[in-house]
């Protein structure tokens, strides 16, 4: 359902405190609730490099939120809150604190739309802030990230640097680096699905084909991102010095991440002033509010 507001007389004057209040007082008792999981996900970003860009979707969510028209409430958004909180309590009750993380998603969903903060398409950005867990990842290991590393020498060796590649990482004469299953680019392409989701609904011509589309373009970009990457951490092994290795990581960690932030900026700062757009919209039909 489109967002409305449910009372155009008032003005922004009437609302500007508690519009500022009581955003920060719910999502402080957010924070507060979950705790420990918050304190788990912080461990992971830093340990996990890759899975820094996953912070960009609360930024892109809260310019999808300022560019709608005031919403509607959903109680079905403090059913969410609910049930997340629910998660989080059997996750940390089973020794899984991770898991809880996808009760503080749902919870923060809930929240967006229980407080009627924005509508649901742009609250679902929230979920992008769960990275692919390695279960997902290692489906594809280690022939995916093996595979990006046979380009990545092509390349490599077509510049006159030789590189050797193999299953689990790349090696030249002066080190060596060892690839993870997060390497092969399946987050990657998650992510950069994320940046598609809010392109297309800001986009004024929003469709399920055009969303398809970018969806395509996601999984091109996100290879040619992990080869790019891949490609001068081999460069950085082939030329050597001290501690090659640990340059050629901090590349392959640092660059996809940070791309995606750059990405994210941009199409931000693109949508930054696109309204809600009128008549119908294929991508959101269907999905409840």
């Amino acid at each position: 359902m489109p967002c409305t507001n449910p009372n155009p007389s008032s003005g922004p004057s009437s609302s500007s405190r508690s519009g500022l209040l009581w955003p920060v007082v719910l999502w402080t008792g957010l924070a507060f609730a979950f705790a420990p999981t918050l304190a788990d996900s912080f461990h992971h970003l830093v340990l996990q490099p890759w899975t820094r860009a996953t912070l960009i979707f609360p930024v892109l969510a809260l310019v999808a939120a300022r560019a709608e028209r005031p919403c509607t409430a959903s109680r079905s958004g403090w059913v969410l809150i609910l049930l997340g909180i629910s998660i989080q309590l059997l996750a940390i009750g089973g020794g899984l604190v991770r898991v809880g993380r996808i009760g503080f998603v749902l919870a923060a969903i809930g929240l967006c739309r229980g407080a009627g903060w924005c509508s649901l398409p742009a609250a679902l950005l929230l979920g992008f802030l769960l990275p692919l867990p390695h279960a997902v990842l290692e489906l594809g290991s280690p022939w995916l990230e093996g595979g990006l590393a046979q380009v990545a020498a092509f390349f490599a060796a077509g510049i006159g640097f030789e590189v050797v590649p193999g299953r689990d990482g790349l090696a030249s004469a002066e080190a060596s680096l060892r690839l993870a299953d997060y390497d092969g680019g399946l987050g990657l392409v998650f992510l950069f699905a994320g940046l598609a989701w809010f392109d297309c609904q800001r986009s004024p011509r929003r469709s399920l084909r055009r969303l398809l589309f970018l969806a395509g373009l996601c999984v091109l970009a996100a290879g040619a991102v992990q080869v790019a990457s891949l490609t001068i951490s081999a460069l950085v092994l082939a030329i050597g010095g001290k501690d090659a290795a640990g340059t050629a990581r901090a590349i392959l960690d640092g660059v996809p991440w940070i791309l995606t932030w750059i990405s994210g900026i941009v199409l931000a700062l693109r949508h930054r002033r696109g309204g809600v757009v009128g008549g119908r919209d294929p991508v959101a039909e269907g999905v409840p509010s």
